[in-house]
C-alpha cells in the first residue's frame, strides 16, 4: 500500500491539523505568563486569516482555530488581513478588519499567513509584548517564537 493512502497516516495528519489552533493559543499564553502580561481581556491582533499568502481565499484556512483559541483563553482578538474582504470576515469572524492597526496598542501579536506586506512592518517583541511569528516573516530577534 502506497503511504500517501494509508489511512493512519492521514488521520494522523488531520490531528495534528486539528489541534494546532490550541497548540498556538498554549504557546502563546505560555509567553504571556513569563512576561506576566495579564490574560483576561487582553488585546491581541491576528495578522492574516487566509489559505496562503497574497491570496484572499479563506477557505480551508485554520487559522480560525487560533482565533477561536485565543479567544477561549479570554484574549480580545482583532484581525487584520488586507486581502480579505469584509463580508467574508463578518461572516466567519463577526467583526471587521483592522486595516491600520496600531501595533503598540497590541499585548499579542500573531502573524499566520506569509503575506507580502507584513515583511515590511516594523514589529518587535518587547517584555511587554509577545509576538508569535507562525511563517517566519520577521526578522528572528522580532518575535518571541516562530512555528
Amino acid at each position: 500500500q502506497e503511504v500517501g493512502h494509508d489511512p493512519q497516516v492521514i488521520l494522523s495528519g488531520r490531528r495534528i491539523n486539528d489541534s494546532m489552533g490550541l497548540h498556538v493559543a498554549a504557546s502563546v499564553i505560555k509567553l504571556m505568563h513569563k512576561k506576566k502580561i495579564a490574560i483576561p481581556g487582553t488585546k491581541a491582533l491576528l495578522m492574516g486569516v487566509t489559505f496562503k499568502e497574497n491570496c484572499p481565499d479563506v477557505r480551508n484556512s485554520r487559522v480560525v482555530d487560533v482565533y477561536s483559541e485565543l479567544q477561549a483563553f479570554g484574549l480580545a482578538v482583532d484581525i487584520h488581513d488586507p486581502w480579505v474582504d469584509k463580508i467574508t470576515l463578518l461572516n466567519i469572524y463577526h467583526q471587521s478588519n483592522i486595516d491600520k492597526p496600531d501595533f503598540d496598542s497590541y499585548s499579542v501579536i500573531v502573524i499566520a499567513v506569509a503575506h507580502d506586506a507584513f515583511k515590511t512592518l516594523s514589529i518587535q517583541t518587547s517584555e511587554h509584548r509577545v509576538v508569535y511569528d507562525l511563517k517566519g516573516v520577521l526578522p528572528k530577534n522580532c518575535s518571541d517564537k516562530r512555528l
